[in-house]
């Protein structure tokens, strides 16, 4: 890692959805609001069709809140956006951009949620370094020597419904699933979870799968040529010249008639050998 030459940790930028800090080292969420004024649009493009005003939402790995703000305006005063990250530094931030868009329906907790409630050590990324904070992953770093961290279930949330639920949490997404297996079958919210990472995809596909759900890829490219700002430049390739991309999955309840997805997205079978759709380039 690369220390900038940069004596503010912090920065504000406009975006497509508001206002928001940013830490200029992140090179990904950083990076893309300064650069782009979004990041991965296309997510949110798709969520413009799912969640609707009123809705009560759940976040989990929200980061610093790219897209808390668009979730929390979205379902709007009637609505309830429960937004969560477990880096201290990073809940921070999302706490501050929750503020600095007079948002007042957004519950941000900073905690993980696992398959059990717990509490965990970890080494927490230098914020003055640069780095992909997104990636930070208590999968990886539990059990190490720093700050503690709480872990809670799903299932401890006990709410009226749950319309979205949208799940990023670098490789412990079967683990937030597990330990909110009652909560979804109670709720059936739509899922847009994170599936990325081939050694978990057969055991999480398996799992959404025994709570009665269709699963659908969807796979978004980080630069959007229709961007924010109108920038043309795409500073998001891989070495050889790729387009890097989120993939994630849309999980609908075989209960929930609203959607066709089947006509607009490849199907996602329980317990298959990884295979993301042709578009999706590391």
């Amino acid at each position: 890692m690369t220390q900038l030459n940069n004596n503010s940790l912090y920065q504000i930028v406009e975006y497509r959805d508001g206002r928001a800090f940013i830490n200029p080292n992140d090179y990904y969420i950083g990076q893309a609001l300064a650069e782009y004024g979004e990041y991965c649009q296309g997510e949110i493009e798709l969520f413009t069709q799912i969640v609707q005003p009123g809705d009560i939402v759940f976040e989990v790995g929200a980061n610093i809140g790219s897209h808390s703000v668009w979730l929390a305006k979205r379902v709007g005063s009637g609505g309830r956006l429960y937004a969560f990250e477990p880096q201290r530094l990073i809940f921070q931030m999302l706490c501050a951009n929750v503020v600095l868009n007079d948002l007042s329906n957004v519950r941000c907790v900073n905690a993980g949620l696992g398959k059990v409630a717990d509490t965990v050590y970890v080494q927490e990324l230098e914020p003055k370094l640069i780095n992909n904070f997104g990636a930070f992953s208590l999968l990886d770093r539990a059990g190490q020597a720093g700050e503690s961290t709480e872990i809670k279930t799903l299932n401890e949330y006990d709410v009226p419904s749950c319309k979205f639920l949208k799940i990023d949490v670098e490789g412990m997404e079967r683990d937030v699933i597990a330990g909110g297996s009652q909560f979804i079958k109670l709720h059936r919210p739509v899922i847009y979870v994170e599936n990325d990472r081939p050694a978990f995809a057969k055991e999480l596909t398996t799992l959404i799968d025994s709570l009665g759900y269709k699963m659908f890829w969807h796979a978004v490219p980080l630069f959007n040529p229709n961007n924010y700002r109108l920038k043309k430049e795409n500073i998001f390739m891989n070495k050889d010249g790729l387009l890097e991309s989120s993939l994630n999955m849309i999980c609908i309840h075989v209960s929930d008639q609203r959607f066709s997805l089947q006509n607009h997205f490849t199907q996602v079978f329980p317990g298959e050998q990884f295979k993301p759709p042709s578009n999706f380039k590391t």
